[in-house]
């Protein structure tokens, strides 16, 4: 799964293509909550727009809600958008995210990009950071 990411002052936009196998999802994910700069940052974008297929299987689904719900817990300032325009994508997503959290609202699927980054733009100060999807 090639992916690539753009980072911010207060976030990253991580863009997916191709073909989407479980471990190399989990492992682009991981990368940025790993990365020095996670603890500063205020959303994760993850375009899934160019993603031709996904296969994320039940334990994978299981992994990725835990790893949600750790990055919730490590950075309580996070938001994570995810942007898919694939019906059948859409639904699986929604499902994980449905298992990470209860009504937190800090992880969301969002059909484009545009309405990402809106929906970020109208959240409410945290911590006296405005967030900015350009920041």
């Amino acid at each position: 799964m090639p992916c690539e990411r753009q980072w911010t002052d207060r976030g990253v936009v991580s863009r997916c293509w191709a073909d989407v196998v479980p471990w190399e999802f989990l492992q682009s994910i991981e990368a940025i909550t790993a990365d020095e700069r996670f603890d500063d940052l205020r959303y994760i974008i993850v375009d899934c727009l160019d993603v031709r297929s996904l296969s994320i299987d039940v334990g994978t689904q299981d992994a990725i809600a835990a790893l949600c719900v750790g990055v919730q817990c490590t950075n309580p300032n996070i938001r994570v958008l995810i942007v898919s325009g694939n019906p059948e994508f859409d639904a699986l997503l929604r499902s994980m995210v449905a298992m990470s959290q209860e009504e937190s609202g800090l992880v969301r699927v969002f059909g484009n990009v545009q309405e990402a980054r809106s929906w970020l733009e109208r959240q409410p100060v945290r911590n006296g950071l405005l967030l900015r999807a350009g920041n």
